[in-house]
């Protein structure tokens, strides 16, 4: 050896952030997961790549693992937040926080950053209440409305029967006459 430090191309390769992103999708294969949230996973984790790049004035390609510092992510959190919605953010948060649990237990990284990256707090929404004059007698035509046939194919069968089971517990106290008064 003539003192100069050698690089295996093999392993700077596998350090690489689009190269450990295709394994981390090949590792969750076996999830099944819809085409829909891969496609999404795979945008989220291409976006913050491409702002940790620009960070860094490179191309996304060149990313690489040692890159991922706390700090670093943190920050293209921040830039990417500026323009998406707190449920993008979320679940960017969640893609990222997955493939860096992923390059832990591959031992790429010693640590999952994620956790110094704060999350949008999800707001939870109240369930929409019946409105209008005529909702005591909407329901009381879907409950006399023919349930399916026992043993009728489809999805429809239990979506279309659930007006029958319903109807015990919400007619009444929406006919009487105290919710008129209310």
């Amino acid at each position: 050896m003539n003192g100069m430090v050698h690089h295996d191309a093999g392993a700077a390769d596998g350090r690489l952030v689009v190269t450990l992103i295709d394994r981390f999708f090949a590792a969750r294969r076996s999830l099944k997961d819809s085409p829909h949230t891969t496609a999404a996973y795979r945008r989220d984790l291409a976006a913050i790549t491409s702002v940790l790049a620009t960070a860094a004035g490179m191309d996304p390609s060149g990313v690489t693992a040692d890159q991922l510092s706390a700090r670093a992510v943190r920050d293209a959190f921040g830039d990417f937040s500026s323009g998406h919605a707190k449920t993008s953010i979320s679940r960017c948060w969640s893609a990222w926080n997955q493939f860096f649990t992923f390059l832990v237990g591959e031992g790429v990284l010693p640590g999952n950053p994620m956790a110094a990256v704060p999350r949008p707090r999800r707001v939870r929404s109240a369930p929409k209440p019946l409105q209008g004059e005529d909702t005591p007698e909407t329901l009381l035509r879907s409950a006399r409305s023919p349930a399916p046939a026992p043993g009728t194919p489809g999805p429809n069968a239990t979506w279309r029967s659930w007006p029958r089971c319903c109807s015990a517990a919400c007619a009444p106290p929406s006919c009487s006459p105290s919710r008129s008064a209310r």
